[in-house]
């Protein structure tokens, strides 16, 4: 089943953005409006749509998704790491970008692991607190924007002419 948008906001806070439900909301799944590309969550998906404004806006040249895996020389553990975003900028400098709602003592391993065998390689974690500051005020403007089933109206509130708001507290 594709994901369909639900008219008129969220039925918990009644958020008026376009609310994403279904099987594949909080899943992975292939997205339309990304080139039927596949991504593992609706936060991945969800940066993908950021970075494709960032384009837009001329601070990001181009991104790709799961393009690289690094390996370690490692016996034991995990021996591959891949990233979820490879990032280009105008400048030509290249970084990777990791969506981590959770970080696991396996994942974190890995980004040791990537730290120790490749210094060079510049990696930036996007976790939750991040994820949601990019959702306050970017969502707003891209319709396309999943938002989880059930969530917080306070954690995702919008002025009714789409413009993000304050958080109340």
């Amino acid at each position: 089943m594709p994901l369909r948008a639900t008219e008129g906001g969220c039925l918990t806070c009644g958020n008026v953005r376009n609310n994403f439900v279904g099987p594949g909301a909080a899943r992975g799944g292939k997205r339309e409006d990304l080139n039927n590309r596949y991504f593992r969550s609706a936060w991945e998906a969800n940066y993908a749509r950021y970075l494709n404004l960032l384009i837009k806006t001329g601070q990001l040249t181009s991104w790709g998704f799961e393009e690289r895996t690094f390996q370690f020389p490692v016996k034991r553990g995990g021996r591959l790491y891949t990233p979820d975003f490879r990032l280009t900028f105008p400048n030509g400098r290249i970084e990777y970008h990791e969506i981590k709602g959770y970080m696991s003592p396996r994942d974190a391993t890995k980004i040791k692991r990537l730290k120790k065998y490749y210094p060079e390689i510049t990696l930036v974690l996007i976790e939750q607190d991040q994820y949601h500051a990019i959702t306050r005020q970017i969502a707003a403007l891209i319709p396309e924007w999943e938002f989880p089933k059930k969530h917080s109206g306070e954690a995702y509130r919008f002025q009714r002419s789409y413009g993000p708001s304050t958080r109340r507290g």
